[in-house]
């Protein structure tokens, strides 16, 4: 039997980092106290995690459970969030950086003052955040956000801010 380490009381009062439940599954929390549950694994030498939900949407026990199912598939030699990216985009749902960035900037445009200003915004996010833009948005960890905005932000601030 497995020997868990977080409990619900736990969880409702977890400081920002990243806090190990055994056996792959962790909470991650936000400087803003945000927190979601993560399965990490390592396969063909490459650690990958994949996003289980958001708490308190996802239970522990649910967390569990489904680390346990991501965990069935990485021990097969099967990436997880490959499985997660075809089964997405066979059911039509799947929201990558780029689909929500597209989006974006169809919502955003009608209130810019002119073409300028949206290409800006569009060249931004296509240069800065390309690294993102197959990554399903559940998928995308505050580490990956700071690996696009920390090398821009003390050079081109605006952008970073953008």
């Amino acid at each position: 039997m497995a020997s868990f380490k977080l409990t619900d009381k736990f969880l409702k009062s977890a400081k920002a980092g990243r806090h190990g439940d055994g056996r792959g599954l962790y909470l991650e929390v936000s400087p803003t106290l945000n927190k979601r549950f993560v399965y990490r694994f390592t396969l063909k030498g490459r650690t990958s995690e994949i996003s289980l939900g958001i708490y308190p949407a996802v239970t522990l026990t649910e967390a569990r459970r489904k680390a346990e199912e991501q965990r069935v598939i990485h021990k097969s030699g099967i990436n997880p969030v490959e499985v997660k990216r075809k089964v997405a985009a066979a059911s039509g749902t799947g929201r990558t950086f780029s689909k929500v960035t597209e989006e974006f900037l169809k919502t955003k445009s009608g209130e810019w003052s002119n073409a300028k200003h949206r290409q800006q915004w569009q060249n931004t996010l296509s240069q800065h955040a390309a690294k993102l833009s197959d990554l399903d948005g559940v998928d995308i960890s505050t580490e990956d956000v700071l690996a696009v905005l920390l090398p821009i932000w003390n050079d081109i601030p605006e952008t970073a801010s953008r």
